[in-house]
């Protein structure tokens, strides 16, 4: 039977450390994030103005309103391509440290075995969960976005119903089980 080789006290440096590791990883992605956010808001103000003068096509229609839909459709349809993306890498990280807790038990090794490597996928698997937690919030923005252009009325999702599930969305077929691996 293998013992642990650190003591109490070692466990419990270890634990705090990992702690403030998390906690300054996760301040340092949320202002990566928030920097991020500011810079595309400047350049999207600069470069191209929600108000702008609509075009006349030669049959005298203006063509402002379908250029403001065409646009929310192609951010929308890149917005969803990410958001399921993070959904998955979220998963993929969240897989690969149970793999790694998995496989030392098999293997028999200590349990200090791939502390580090268990600490560095752990801090970047929640940096991905608080990237997708971004995400849920960029697409409340997005629906406050599409009334700002004049364009609320002909979507009818997002606002005040929940959104459509997406092709990789979670479905409750059966009972669903959560397990606590420690």
């Amino acid at each position: 039977m293998a013992r642990n080789r650190f003591s109490v006290g070692d466990r419990i440096v270890r634990l705090i450390a990992l702690m403030g590791l998390i906690a300054v990883t996760s301040m340092a992605l949320i202002n990566m994030a928030m920097t991020l956010t500011n810079l595309l808001r400047s350049n999207r103000d600069r470069i191209a103005p929600v108000h702008g003068t609509a075009t006349m096509v030669p049959s005298g229609r203006t063509t402002m309103l379908k250029q403001r839909r065409d646009a929310t459709d192609k951010v929308t349809t890149d917005f969803l391509k990410a958001e399921a993306a993070v959904d998955h890498a979220a998963m993929l990280a969240a897989s690969c440290v149970s793999t790694l807790l998995q496989q030392r038990v098999a293997a028999n090794l200590p349990v200090g075995t791939g502390v580090l490597a268990l600490q560095m996928l752990s801090q970047a698997s929640l940096d991905i969960i608080n990237a997708r937690q971004r995400f849920v919030e960029a697409h409340r923005a997005l629906v406050d976005v599409r009334a700002e252009i004049g364009l609320g009325q002909f979507y009818g999702y997002g606002d005040t119903a929940e959104c459509p599930p997406n092709e990789g969305a979670l479905r409750a077929d059966g009972p669903v089980r959560l397990a606590a691996v420690a």
